[in-house]
């Protein structure tokens, strides 16, 4: 009698197990190995997958084509420099919430905002109040933690993310209780133009 492989796996959160069995001798031998091995292999096609499908994705199709949100949004230190005018108080209001979000901000108080813009390539029809730079790309104006989280995570070929103007109920723009917050788009922008990002109704992704 030939023999017979079987793979067997346990879910609900414990190891994949393997057991190899032969019919002829009733003999079973453990191979734990076998199960971590599939694990492993499983997971890094999948994130290859992943990072494969977003830039053929934002490259051919646009940046704001539907896709899986990453819930990875735990506070990381990284690194983000702000520059705002003299003036500007919602450009406070939205460093406190980038700070509160894990981010290690620093902000620098200057006036000419827009020759800094120009410098950093952000396009006139994208321009908002305060500016931010973080991990080699720019932030525009009162972009949510949550878009340049996602934009850590994907990492796509784009120079920064902006949202024009000053959207009320973005972060930095809270207003009233009563008063019910804009739909705003967070745009992706670079060499190849400008795409939507994500949406949002105040924080709230749409």
């Amino acid at each position: 009698m030939t023999s017979e492989h079987r793979i067997f796996t346990r879910c609900g959160g414990g190891p994949l197990n393997a057991r190899l069995s032969r019919e002829n001798d009733n003999v079973a031998v453990k191979t734990p190995l076998i199960g971590l091995l599939m694990k492993s292999n499983q997971a890094g096609e999948i994130a290859e997958m992943q990072r494969r499908g977003f830039i053929r994705g934002s490259l051919a199709v646009g940046v704001g084509v539907a896709m899986p949100i990453s819930r990875s949004f735990a506070a990381v230190s990284t690194a983000l420099q702000v520059w705002k005018d003299p003036w500007c108080g919602c450009c406070t209001g939205w460093a406190r919430h980038m700070t509160s979000a894990g981010y290690d901000v620093t902000v620098e108080v200057r006036e000419d905002m827009e020759a800094l813009k120009d410098r950093l390539g952000v396009p006139e029809r994208l321009r908002s109040c305060h500016t931010g730079e973080m991990a080699g790309y720019v932030l525009e104006g009162h972009v949510p933690a949550m878009a340049a989280r996602r934009l850590l995570n994907l990492r796509p070929t784009v120079r920064g993310l902006a949202v024009p103007g000053m959207p009320m109920g973005s972060p930095g723009m809270e207003g009233p209780p009563d008063l019910a917050p804009d739909l705003f788009r967070v745009m992706a922008f670079g060499d190849a133009g400008d795409e939507v990002f994500m949406r949002f109704k105040g924080r709230e992704v749409m």
